[in-house]
C-alpha cells in the first residue's frame, strides 16, 4: 500500500522551526507501517505540514520491509531491531509492548500462556515483524502463511 499526503487548506499557527529559525522545503519521503502511520505518523501530518509550508511529503504506507536507499526513503519508522547499516543511521525512539489476547472462554478452556514458548500448543494468530504471518494449530504446525 502506497499513500502520499496531500496538503489543505487550513491556518497558520505559530511554527516550531528547526534551529536556526530555518523551515524545511523540498521532498522528504517517510517511510513506515501501515497500522503504525494511521495511528499515529497520519495525524500528525497537517499540523507538521503547516508548521513547514515549503515541504512535501510523500509518505509510503507498506508492512514489508523494503530497501529504503532503493526505495528513496528519507526517514523510516521500523518496529523491531534495527542495525545501522553505513549508509543509515538506526536510532530507538520509543519501545512498544507486545501482548497475547484471548477471550475469557478460550483461556478457561485452554490455560493462559506463560511464555511465549506456550504459545506453540495454542491456537493463535501470529503477525510477523517481517511482515508474514502464520496461523497455527494446537500441534505448532503452520495451518496457512499469507504476506
Amino acid at each position: 500500500m502506497n499513500e502520499r499526503s496531500t496538503r489543505s487548506k487550513r491556518p497558520k499557527r505559530p511554527s516550531s522551526k528547526p534551529v536556526g529559525g530555518a523551515s524545511l522545503s523540498g521532498t522528504l519521503r517517510v517511510y513506515a507501517g501501515v497500522t503504525f502511520a494511521r495511528l499515529h505518523i497520519v495525524p500528525a501530518i497537517p499540523e507538521f505540514l503547516a508548521e513547514h509550508p515549503e515541504l512535501h511529503l510523500d509518505v509510503v504506507l507498506d508492512d514489508r520491509k523494503v530497501d529504503l536507499l532503493e526505495e528513496g526513503i528519507d526517514v523510516a519508522l521500523r518496529m523491531g531491531r534495527v542495525k545501522d547499516s553505513g549508509a543509515m543511521t538506526a536510532r530507538k525512539i520509543a519501545e512498544t509492548p507486545r501482548l497475547v489476547l484471548g477471550t475469557p472462554p478460550y483461556f478457561a478452556t485452554s490455560g493462559v500462556p506463560a511464555t511465549p514458548a506456550d504459545l506453540r500448543t495454542h491456537q493463535s494468530v501470529i503477525y510477523d515483524q517481517r511482515g508474514v504471518g502464520e496461523r497455527t494449530g494446537r500441534s505448532g504446525a503452520v495451518a496457512q502463511k499469507w504476506t
